[in-house]
């Protein structure tokens, strides 16, 4: 058994959202096939993009992230799969829609130890 046969196609059952998965585009063509490791969201959903927090020491960074983490985060334009990027604008990770089409795709949750469904 290859990786790509215990792949879920994205039509039969619809991936759990905030968990990492490996996901692979144009399935009928063996020789065309794109890997990507990405995460699944629906329109809507919250992107968790990373927050720098602020402050001179530990506990302030520690404070300033617990109360303000969330403000980073930004609703999904639409449902798919995102990556993680580098912003260098804002020097920091944010999550970017893949290029890979869901609806003709397969995937894989790369954690198999913990089933969060």
């Amino acid at each position: 058994m290859t990786l790509y046969d215990a792949m879920h196609n994205f039509t039969d059952k619809i991936p759990p959202e905030d968990i990492e998965l490996l996901v692979c585009d144009n399935p009928e063509n063996p020789e065309n096939r794109e890997f990507e490791r990405a995460f699944f969201y629906k329109k809507g959903s919250m992107l968790p993009h990373e927050y720098r927090a602020q402050g001179e020491n530990d506990v302030e960074r520690f404070l300033d992230h617990m109360a303000n983490y969330k403000t980073a985060w930004e609703p999904a334009k639409e449902t798919g799969y995102y990556i993680l990027v580098n912003c260098p604008a804002e020097n920091r990770l944010k999550l970017r829609l893949c290029h890979i089409n869901p609806l003709d795709s397969k995937y894989i949750v790369i954690d198999p130890l913990e089933d969060k469904e």
